[in-house]
Order: structure tokens, then sequence, then C-alpha cells
């Protein structure tokens, strides 16, 4: 498995074409070899391939719109090419999308039609989960049921570890559960702190918090995954530093 940056956590440092370009000089220093295109500013494809040809940077990932991937899919294939990236996904629903039991259903038949022209292209469509998959949305209990139940098999799950332990779930016994459609998988900790004399969930390092980091790599390599996707929304600190301590923590694990 491939150690990957998804640039979502550096996004304030993403915002121009001059910044996305130091920054995956950054990102190739600490020592990634790959990256997921997210969360960046406005940038053409060919300069984006570009920048990461130069630093010796594959794309295992990109996330994009619902109205992209729906109502935009031949153009967003083209971009795909240019980059030389197979996996297309889906960062979240929008509020309005996942309101009610019909809106969110209407959601899934338009990835579910989405993903079967992406298949013909011969790429990937790729759902990543928050916790909202987990949380009832009118009849659905368990939101993600339906989802693996509905979307067809080619589908596969951009499982996110911090949100799947968020709801009080084992991230290792979810990834069990869509194995060998796990291809990219982001590795995000989860830890408890103190604040104004409350407990609260927050963002750490991979390797840093509570998460069981043994059964979740093996559940990986049991499901065939390609890259393992170091995110970190929130970061206490430079997320430079926090990208980096992951790195070296993943590397202490055996990974590269």
């Amino acid at each position: 498995m491939i150690i990957g940056a998804q640039l979502y956590t550096l996004r304030d440092y993403c915002r121009t074409p001059e910044d996305i370009h130091a920054t995956l000089k950054k990102v190739a220093e600490i020592g990634y070899t790959a990256v997921q295109m997210s969360g960046i500013g406005k940038i053409d494809y060919s300069l984006f391939k570009q920048y990461c040809d130069e630093f010796g940077l594959d794309i295992c990932l990109t996330h994009n719109s619902y109205d992209r991937l729906v109502n935009h899919t031949d153009e967003l294939l083209d971009d795909h090419d240019i980059i030389d990236c197979d996996y297309i996904g889906i960062g979240a629903p929008t509020p309005d999308q996942c309101d009610t039991e019909d809106h969110y259903k209407a959601f899934v038949e338009g990835l579910c039609l989405a993903s079967e022209r992406i298949h013909a292209a011969g790429k990937v469509f790729g759902y990543h989960n928050h916790h909202i998959e987990f949380n009832p949305i009118g009849n659905l209990q368990v939101p993600m049921d339906y989802l693996i139940k509905t979307f067809p098999f080619h589908v596969q799950f951009i499982v996110d570890t911090y949100w799947v332990e968020y709801t009080g779930r084992k991230a290792a016994d979810f990834l069990d559960t869509v194995t060998n459609r796990i291809d990219n998988v982001h590795y995000k900790d989860l830890i408890h702190v103190e604040k104004d004399g409350k407990q609260e969930i927050t963002m750490a390092p991979v390797g840093e918090g509570e998460l069981d980091w043994p059964a979740i790599n093996t559940a990986c390599q049991l499901g065939a995954t390609k890259w393992i996707i170091v995110e970190q929304d929130i970061c206490d600190g430079d997320p430079f530093a926090c990208m980096k301590t992951s790195y070296e923590n993943l590397k202490k694990m055996g990974y590269r």
C-alpha cells in the first residue's frame, strides 16, 4: 500500500497555482509519493499534472461535486485522463440531499447513473463517508447499508476511518464489510481531549490518537487497498507538521 496525502488537509496553502506548486514540493519532501486532488483552488488540470510529475507524485484520487459527476460526466472523465487518475470520488452530499429519505435516494440514484458511465470509461467511482451515512435518514436507519445494497459492485467506498469511529463503530470492522471495494482509504486518527472541563472528540495525526491501526492495516491489506491517504481536516498547529508526523508514524508501521 502506498501512502498518499489528501490535499484538503493543506487547503489553506493551495489557493493559487503558485501556492499549489509550493505545497506539492513540501509534500514530496516529507516523503509522500501520491496525492488526492481535493479542496484546492482553481488550477488547470494539465498544469496540476505537470507540477505533480515534477515532484514525482501520482494522483490517486479526486473529490468532485455532485453536479460535475452527474451533469458533466464526460468533461470530468476528460479531466481525469489529463491527470492520469482512474479514481473519481464525491466528498459528501449537500444538506438538502440528505435531509429526507426521498432526497437521499434521489441523490444515490444520480450517483448510480454517473457510476455506470464512469465504469464504462474504464474508471472507478468512489463514495466517501462521513458520519451521516450511519445516522437515520427517514426510514433509512443506517443509510450506509442502503448504499452497500444499492450501489453496483464496481462502486468503491472511500472509507474515512475517523468518521466511522466517530459513530462508535470500529473502522476495521466496517472495512471488512466492504472488503475489495476499498482501493483508497482515508487514514485519519481520533482523540478525546478535554476542553473547558468537557471531553470532546477531535482529529489527530495518524498514530497519535486512539484508533487501532494494526487492525485497520490488516483490514486494508485483506481488502486489497492500494492507497492509504492521510487526511486531517482540523490540525492543532502546522498542517504540514501534522502530515509529516502521520507519514513518519506510518513508515514505522512498515508502509512506504
